[in-house]
């Protein structure tokens, strides 16, 4: 039947299609990289992204914003939202036998995340200045943020006379200017002073020390 053979073509070129995007999808997910799909419609367990053709699911658990504290009604709402939105995924589940494609919308924000901080600490310098927020206050020291990172003040860093705890100084949101003085590309952790920024007392040493005097310290 000629009419019927025409579509064979037609059929191959689909399949030849889909294999690709599935084997697309299996080097997606083990390179850890990330893409922008648009969310095309919502169900009670999550969100459906399109993927070269592929339909992809987002688990509600793996979509940013949509936590256990929910109630079911602005669970749905948040989900209905979405549909029509363009969001950043990645791959962490790929089953071509069962048709199975998992997205994720929060492994897509932290590999993001990682890979700012990444060039956050290539190009961050010790002496350098930055302008950050108070992200936590630990007994040891406060946090940071810096936008794609966070560093830590410790204690003995936060002003020149000796304080009990952080939180006497500083309080999370309050903005800060911080010094780098330390950065640990292989941990990933940056050093930070906020005294280093504030006038030493050294400086004025020789209007309060005086020589031969003695001093309990």
């Amino acid at each position: 039947d000629e009419g019927h053979g025409a579509k064979n073509p037609m059929l191959s070129i689909t399949q030849v299609i889909q294999n690709q995007a599935w084997q697309d999808a299996v080097k997606l997910m083990d390179s850890g990289g990330i893409f922008t799909g648009t969310v095309e419609s919502y169900n009670r367990g999550g969100i459906v992204v399109s993927y070269q053709g592929l339909s992809g699911f987002v688990p509600a658990s793996h979509i940013v914003g949509v936590t256990r504290g929910l109630s079911e009604a602005e669970r749905r709402n948040k989900l209905e939202q979405s549909v029509g939105q363009e969001i950043t995924l990645r791959v962490i589940e790929v089953d071509r036998q069962s048709h199975r494609l998992v997205l994720s919308q929060r492994a897509a924000q932290h590999a993001s995340r990682a890979e700012k901080k990444e060039e956050l600490l290539a190009e961050l310098h010790e002496g350098q200045v930055m302008r950050g927020t108070i992200s936590g206050v630990r007994d040891y020291g406060a946090f940071v943020s810096l936008g794609a990172a966070d560093g830590l003040v410790h204690v003995s860093e936060i002003a020149w006379k000796p304080i009990e705890h952080p939180r006497h100084a500083v309080q999370p949101g309050d903005e800060v200017d911080v010094m780098v003085i330390k950065i640990d590309r292989q941990r990933k952790r940056i050093g930070l002073s906020i005294k280093q920024l504030l006038p030493s007392p050294w400086d004025s040493a020789e209007d309060w020390i005086v020589p031969g005097e003695t001093v309990v310290g």
